[in-house]
């Protein structure tokens, strides 16, 4: 993969994108245990080496353009969570609920356990971890928060 930027970009923002690249990655991965993987390799280049730079306005038209949380798709998303593999043969089963707040960047920022009978245990490490590795499409404004019950059986 190419990762072309203008000559004042911000690496930090590229290594974030190079994460969540490498996040969905394994992602994959998991979900496809059987699947042949695939290389990830990142090559950086600053635009003057390509040409002349366009107009900033032409370069990146979404700059300033507003996108909203996308309460459908953070639903979507960690409905798609599997807390099912959290079970262990001593731990606690039941009903809970979780609390996730989703960064403009679209990651998870907190996640915690609002209600069920894991308080304390490795079954609820595992549930945090499994909400926390959620990640939706990057918007605009504060973090917003999202609740969702789930039951583990």
């Amino acid at each position: 993969m190419y990762l072309y930027a203008r000559d004042d970009v911000d690496f930090r923002v590229v290594v974030e994108v190079i994460d969540a690249i490498r996040q969905a990655a394994q992602d994959d991965a998991a979900a496809e245990p059987d699947a042949r993987p695939r290389a990830l390799s990142f090559h950086f280049a600053p635009q003057s080496d390509f040409g002349p730079e366009q107009p900033r306005e032409a370069a990146d038209p979404l700059a300033s353009a507003s996108v909203p949380f996308d309460m459908g798709a953070a639903r979507t998303a960690i409905s798609a969570v599997d807390v099912q593999s959290c079970k262990r043969a001593d731990g606690p089963l039941g009903s809970g609920r979780v609390k996730i707040a989703f960064a403009s960047r679209g990651a998870v920022e907190s996640v915690a356990l609002m209600a069920g009978p894991f308080k304390g245990s490795s079954v609820e490490a595992c549930i945090l971890s499994k909400y926390g590795a959620v990640h939706i499409l990057p918007f605009t404004g504060q973090s917003v928060e999202v609740s969702k019950s789930f039951s583990l059986q």
